[in-house]
């Protein structure tokens, strides 16, 4: 680990910290966010393809009997998927790690040492 240089005493060593951190999150969220919006533009066509053509056989006579005619309450339920689902699991694991179960797999390691020792 490198310390920072004595001249910049302990309030610049903490702004550069802060630099840092605020730098790392903010890349972060744009490596996270770039891709999830870009595959949750392309569910939310192929989720408006599969509505409509749910909603054209869907009229025909014989499936309009066995089957509920798709409404604008499905499409909505099919577009907010991806979002449902990052929150799901967002949800879960704050549980998780907050529980102190995010390491329950990992035999004979603390809770501690199982953060920072990596997959496997």
């Amino acid at each position: 680990r490198a310390e920072p240089p004595e001249t910049l005493g302990e309030l610049g060593a903490q702004r550069i910290v802060k630099t840092t951190l605020y730098f790392a999150v903010t890349l972060g969220m744009v490596v996270f966010l770039v891709p999830f919006s870009v595959l949750t533009l392309a569910w939310d066509l192929f989720a408006v393809v599969i509505w409509i053509l749910l909603n054209i056989v869907g009229r025909l006579p014989l499936i309009r009997r066995c089957v509920p005619a798709p409404s604008r309450h499905h499409l909505r339920f099919l577009v907010s998927a991806p979002p449902r689902a990052v929150h799901r699991f967002g949800s879960t694991l704050l549980a998780n790690l907050a529980d102190g179960r995010a390491n329950v797999g990992r035999v004979g390691v603390g809770a501690e040492e199982a953060m920072w020792a990596g997959p496997g």
